[in-house]
């Protein structure tokens, strides 16, 4: 599994009850596939590992880092 499908995986277990439909938008997906993608991600029990985790806190820096530094000059 990708980096950043084990970021987001981890994001939407930390969401809690997030909706699909908002977990589609982030995801740029239809919603159809994301329900998809998450029911077969639940069935095969993926989630990140003890290190992945570790390391989560700079990922999230770095995403938001780079978001803030693309979306500069927008407004």
């Amino acid at each position: 599994m990708s980096v950043a499908a084990n970021y987001f995986a981890q994001e939407i277990r930390y969401a809690g009850a997030m909706l699909y439909r908002f977990a589609s938008g982030l995801a740029r997906v239809e919603q159809r596939t994301m329900v998809r993608l998450l029911s077969r991600m639940e069935r095969d029990e993926i989630s990140l590992t003890g290190d992945a985790e570790k390391n989560l806190p700079k990922a999230r820096a770095i995403l938001f880092a780079g978001s803030e530094d693309a979306l500069s000059g927008l407004c």
